[in-house]
């Protein structure tokens, strides 16, 4: 794997500790599929939303945190797929502005077609969709 592979670069954002022979695409999904460390969340919180006190609860649900600390217990799957997500915008927003704090900043934006973090374009499948308007898309 080379140092600018997508999957380098999200390793290193999950802070994943480096294997002999490196993360192939087979290697790192097998590490989500068997769970991520939480501090990979802890990792991904710090460079991604630094000032932010709620990041945690865009992967899991804070009782859920708390109980698997106790226990020791890594992410299940479906939590470390969404840290990873996160890890991959993150990766590719810094890849397209070349400074972390403009990457920050778009993420943390609040875009036109979002409302409250939801999107408000829903696709709605009708018969002669040739002949309907774009604005019978629109959901607001």
């Amino acid at each position: 794997m080379s140092p600018g592979s997508e999957i380098h670069k999200m390793v290193n954002v999950l802070g994943l500790e480096e294997i002999p022979g490196g993360y192939t695409a087979l290697r790192f999904s097998q590490k989500i599929a068997s769970g991520l460390p939480l501090r990979s969340i802890e990792h991904v919180h710090r460079i991604v939303a630094p000032r932010s006190k709620e990041f945690s609860t865009l992967v899991i649900t804070k009782q859920t945190l708390v109980r698997r600390r106790k226990k020791r217990e890594p992410l299940s799957r479906t939590e470390s797929e969404r840290l990873a997500r996160i890890a991959r915008v993150w990766s590719m927003a810094k890849d397209v502005y070349k400074d972390e704090d403009r990457a920050r900043t778009f993420l943390s934006r609040a875009h036109h077609s979002c409302s409250k973090g939801v999107s408000r374009w829903r696709w709605r499948p009708r018969r002669n969709m040739a002949r309907t308007p774009w604005w019978r898309f629109w959901d607001g």
